[in-house]
């Protein structure tokens, strides 16, 4: 059996000028989401999407295109399908001294971000015994350099320092490739995920400095989770480095660390 595993992020990746209340810059979060899904359920989910799209009376799902009652209408409806979903969430104001010893180059935290979702996506396969040749990697089209990526992909797993870098040797190298969401449509529900992720951290004047944990909260079932605990986080669901750490307010920190996801493989259809 086959699947794709689509990654979209939410936020940019800038950290050299990073957002205040008083200066511009960049977003001081930034979120990648993923979603696995069955090659066979493929074809599925493409429909179901095209549903959505047109009952919403739009060419395309961006969230940032989406109102508030249509994002959480999208979250539910995905959350009933058969996907496994991963997500990072970084702030940058923890970066500290790793932003200088990267010269706060935006594309070595962007690869840095990219390996720790699929560090998760490795465990994963390896609970569900996925072999590397059975998982393709899609990344958006254009956004970053992804042959770098894959160049430090291959240094890690060749000589992994941390112990779950070793988690990287289950994904292929030859099989991490990029599309735009025109050719694949199925990279929608990833730039969902990552949207719902950002929304839970950011504050800004547009949204009153109010958060918005529903669309996660919707979705959080469809998330990899602890074979012990059954949490998301930090299993399916990566802080860096931890929750207490990311600036989330009381509630929303409490509420984030008692979802529960699932262990399962998307079914075939």
């Amino acid at each position: 059996m086959s699947y794709t595993l689509f990654i979209d992020e939410s936020g940019e990746s800038g950290i050299s000028h990073v957002r205040t209340d008083t200066t511009p810059g960049a977003s001081p979060y930034m979120t990648l989401g993923a979603v696995l899904i069955s090659d066979d359920n493929r074809e599925n989910l493409t429909s179901v999407l095209s549903e959505i799209t047109a009952n919403f009376g739009k060419k395309s799902l961006h969230c940032n295109k989406l109102n508030h009652r249509q994002k959480i209408y999208y979250s539910k409806k995905m959350s009933e399908q058969e996907i496994v979903c991963f997500g990072l969430i970084s702030c940058k104001a923890t970066l500290r001294d790793y932003s200088a010893r990267i010269d706060q180059e935006n594309t070595k935290y962007f690869n840095k971000c990219a390996m720790y979702i699929l560090e998760c996506v490795g465990e994963f396969m390896k609970v569900n015994s996925i072999s590397s040749d059975e998982l393709t990697v899609v990344f958006e089209e254009g956004h970053h350099d992804y042959a770098k990526f894959r160049s430090l992909m291959g240094t890690c797993q060749s000589t992994p320092f941390h112990p779950r870098a070793h988690l990287l040797q289950q994904i292929a190298l030859n099989k991490i490739v990029d599309a735009s969401k025109a050719k694949e449509p199925l990279l929608t529900i990833a730039d969902l995920v990552a949207h719902a992720l950002y929304q839970a951290v950011n504050k800004s004047e547009d949204n009153y400095q109010l958060t918005e944990i529903r669309y996660l909260k919707e979705l959080h079932k469809r998330f990899f989770c602890s074979p012990k605990t059954k949490k998301i986080c930090p299993t399916g669901l990566k802080p860096i480095h931890s929750l207490s750490k990311i600036g989330l307010d009381r509630e929303s920190q409490a509420i984030i660390s008692q979802l529960e996801g699932e262990m399962k493989l998307p079914r075939q259809t």
